[in-house]
């Protein structure tokens, strides 16, 4: 089939003197947007699944540009578009690239992605979804069943693979002494940038305290993030590699802020959780406390002072905090 078939039957010249009578009757001067969609839909039945031939495809290209063009673009499903295959399928079944950092995690067999000759307005407009939009990240919690894990030694400083451990961060994290260094550590940095007014920029101790005790803290063995349809729900991520799996890539801390939940993977890593979170512990009290807080620019102390290992505490923080000094302001790198 070919452009031509959208003009069947043409009007012969020698009745051009009776041009009203014959547009009274039906004719038409041009084929309408149903034609164009009647066109597209007929194509597809006569070529299935089978790719288009590089005539076929710019017919089809020009087609939809000029149905959209007729005023009746807001065809969704009735559209028959080719996908980057060159094969036709209906508009609402495809995507288009607006997300690469995305389509490199999908499993293509799952989804599909519309012609790049399309431009993406006219794909908008005939239905087609943005990446984007069409799928979603979800966090999965993946716990390792009947194997006890113990990760002491695995990161520099003390593991949270022990239930003791972990009990031990959530009490240092609720801790008033936490938060007095914390106090410390701001007022430091406001001093050494001789900021007279900064003072208004240091969040108080109780503050820091009331912030962080109402985190919650949830240790699953490791955290995935996988890709599903917005209108099933199918996850449509590839197959996860063997790299993926390695130790260097599974250290990751999540914090839903509408739950106040943070999620620390216990999966040994060569990354510091403690580093990880003192970034993002941090970031939590600059949105709830104030903007003009600072973000901290030395977090080696905080991060020295969540992994702290002794059974007495409150008294280790408080000699922590009287022997601390403090180095010139330097990002940590993780």
């Amino acid at each position: 089939m070919c452009f031509g078939a959208l003009a069947r039957y043409e009007v012969p010249r020698q009745f051009g003197a009776h041009d009203a009578l014959i547009r009274q009757l039906g004719a038409r001067s041009s084929p309408s947007t149903a034609d164009y969609l009647q066109f597209l839909r007929e194509l597809h039945a006569e070529a299935g699944s089978c790719s288009l031939s590089l005539n076929e495809l710019r017919s089809v290209l020009s087609i939809v540009q000029l149905a959209v063009q007729g005023g009746d673009g807001e065809g969704g499903g009735m559209f028959f578009v080719p996908d980057e295959g060159g094969v036709l399928r209906k508009a609402n079944k495809l995507v288009f690239n607006d997300s690469p950092w995305l389509a490199r995690r999908l499993d293509h067999s799952k989804v599909l992605f519309a012609c790049a000759a399309l431009p993406r307005p006219l794909m908008r407009r005939v239905g087609v979804r943005p990446l984007s939009e069409a799928v979603k990240e979800v966090l999965t919690e993946v716990e390792e069943k009947g194997k006890e894990e113990d990760q002491e030694g695995s990161f520099s400083g003390v593991g949270l693979g022990s239930v003791q451990a972990q009990e031990r961060l959530r009490a240092i994290l609720a801790s008033m002494e936490l938060a007095q260094g914390l106090e410390r550590l701001w007022e430091d940095q406001v001093a050494r940038r001789q900021a007279g007014d900064g003072q208004a920029g240091i969040p108080c101790a109780s503050h820091i305290q009331r912030t962080l005790a109402r985190l919650q803290l949830r240790f699953p063995h490791a955290l995935r993030t996988d890709l599903v349809l917005r209108h099933t729900g199918e996850r449509v991520s590839a197959p996860i590699a063997a790299a993926a799996s390695s130790k260097a890539s599974q250290s990751l801390i999540f914090y839903k802020e509408r739950e106040q939940l943070v999620l620390v993977s216990t999966k040994p890593s060569p990354l510091s959780p403690f580093a990880l979170l003192a970034q993002l512990l941090c970031k939590v009290l600059r949105s709830s406390l104030r903007p003009s807080v600072d973000q901290l620019d030395n977090l080696s102390p905080f991060a020295s002072m969540l992994q702290l290992a002794s059974p007495d505490m409150v008294s280790c923080l408080r000699h922590f905090h009287n022997t601390l000094t403090f180095s010139p302001p330097s990002l940590l790198t993780v």
